[in-house]
């Protein structure tokens, strides 16, 4: 299968849905349907070679959540040939605003601590990880004014990122800062994959990874995604479905673990992993359980694309795992 070509070959290529408006249709990537290859059916508006750099951005707060966030994106820059972009927004005050000339000396002033504060950032974190790293990472910094939200989504997209990096803090499980509402919606609109790190979260050399699976079309394709962007760290991957307990009749799903399982063998046999399916009627908490008993350092999540009534009633797995989860996260990107 052409699958097993493009593993064998080390390359990696990842994108996202292009409308027909849009006009792109000549990047192709693989698709699954019911685990016959198509490697045809999808269109893509971004292909990723891993032989190039994995450009990632840290938007930080400079609160402790966001600079474990950094630490951990350096650590992992190393292992995945990335290049980071550590990047501040500054808020400007109301009241200062309202007053022209006295606006721009503040702005000009908090623009300039934003800067200092990044550099003096920067040599922290590196003179923390350096001793751990082979490789030390190109770091640039920028400091943006205006709506933190909407300049994380404008960067991650206008300037093609591969990855982010958020932090979340570990009291009460809330986002930090700007990184609260802002990181969630980031979370939700983001072009790319998005690495949710908690406060106290340690980075971890062993890769231990749980994925959890819905059995969609697409979780062959995903699973194979996570192993190759993992591969530097020899990932373990265990992958996980939950079915509601209080149903006596199974979902129908696109597929099932017998045959995800099945698959996996066939065409990657060299991939550590391994398929769970669990009866219950909490995902959320039958989830951290899960990840106690793997020992995880890495979950994984797969978010689909919905519409504005979908979301509304829809009530979000990954959201509540990113207000809850004591590891860190990978979500990724339709």
């Amino acid at each position: 299968m052409l699958l097993v070509i493009a593993i064998l070959a080390g390359v990696w290529i990842v994108g996202t849905g292009l409308s027909e408006s849009e006009g792109n249709k000549n990047h192709l990537i693989p698709c699954f349907s019911a685990l016959h290859f198509n490697p045809y059916s999808c269109i893509l508006d971004k292909t990723i070679i891993m032989k190039n750099k994995i450009k990632i951005l840290v938007p930080t707060d400079f609160s402790i959540a966001a600079e474990n966030a950094f630490r951990h994106a350096v650590l992992m820059a190393d292992k995945l040939n990335g290049t980071l972009l550590l990047l501040n927004v500054v808020v400007p005050d109301v009241a200062i605003v309202s007053v022209p000339v006295s606006a721009e000396i503040a702005i000009h002033e908090q623009l300039k601590v934003s800067k200092k504060r990044l550099a003096e950032l920067t040599s922290k974190v590196l003179a923390q990880v350096t001793p751990r790293i082979e490789n030390v990472p190109i770091i640039h910094s920028a400091t943006e004014l205006g709506d933190p939200e909407s300049v994380i989504e404008r960067y991650a997209k206008e300037k093609d990122f591969n990855l982010i990096f958020i932090g979340t803090r570990d009291e009460h499980g809330a986002m930090d800062k700007i990184l609260g509402s802002v990181a969630l919606n980031v979370l939700k609109n983001a072009p790319c994959p998005v690495f949710v790190i908690p406060e106290l979260a340690e980075y971890r050399t062993t890769t231990i990874v749980t994925y959890a699976t819905n059995l969609e079309e697409v979780d062959p394709y995903e699973i194979w995604r996570v192993s190759k962007l993992l591969a530097p760290l020899n990932p373990i991957i265990r992958c996980v479905h939950f079915e509601e307990e209080s149903k006596s009749d199974k979902k129908k799903t696109a597929l099932d673990m017998e045959e995800l399982e099945a698959f996996f063998l066939d065409n990657a046999p060299a991939l550590q992993i391994t398929f769970h399916e669990i009866a219950t009627d909490n995902k959320v908490d039958s989830m951290l359980e899960v990840l106690v008993t793997f020992d995880t350092n890495l979950l994984v999540t797969y978010q689909p694309h919905r519409n504005f009534w979908q979301r509304l009633m829809h009530r979000s797995f990954t959201k509540q795992m990113a207000l809850s989860s004591k590891v860190p996260m990978l979500v990724l990107k339709e």
